[in-house]
């Protein structure tokens, strides 16, 4: 995410379980009747140990909440671009409450980031993002540079 921050450096480590695939599909018949009693494999890359490394450091125990917060839309980002590699076109971008955790700046620079993605891949990327600070994600500039943008602000109802 150099054009983001150069100085930023995210890793990942992963850890699988099993190294081989004959082993593999071995350990899978081995647990396939404990497996099926609870619903659910207790084998595979969804039970393997993954460590996100911001700048070496295992983000997990040494990172800030903005810091996870933004290794996380790298991340979604990073999966948006191979999606994209893979079949020609972005998926839709959803961001839960995007800006909660990251300060102006790194919003301002998300959203740069953002567009800089679609100007270097030319295709527009649509995107939904939720936020319950109207103030700030107006401010990210989120709003600014595309006709494009639409806006649903959505109330509670008062009870009188």
């Amino acid at each position: 995410m150099s054009k983001y921050d150069g100085e930023i450096e995210i890793g990942l480590s992963y850890s699988p379980s099993v190294q081989e695939p004959s082993q593999y599909k071995e350990a899978l018949l081995k647990s396939q009747k404990k497996d099926i009693l609870q619903g659910r494999t207790g084998l595979g890359p969804h039970r393997d140990d993954v460590d996100i490394l911001w700048s070496g450091k295992k983000i997990r125990s040494f990172g800030s909440q903005g810091e996870h917060k933004l290794s996380l839309v790298f991340l979604k980002l990073s999966e948006m671009i191979f999606i994209k590699e893979q079949i020609g076109r972005f998926p839709i971008l959803l961001l839960d409450d995007l800006f909660a955790k990251i300060d102006r700046g790194r919003s301002k620079k998300l959203v740069s980031l953002l567009n800089d993605i679609e100007s270097e891949k030319g295709d527009s990327i649509q995107t939904v993002v939720t936020t319950t600070d109207i103030v700030n994600i107006e401010k990210s500039g989120i709003f600014s540079g595309s006709p494009n943008i639409k806006n649903h602000h959505l109330t509670r109802p008062c009870n009188t």
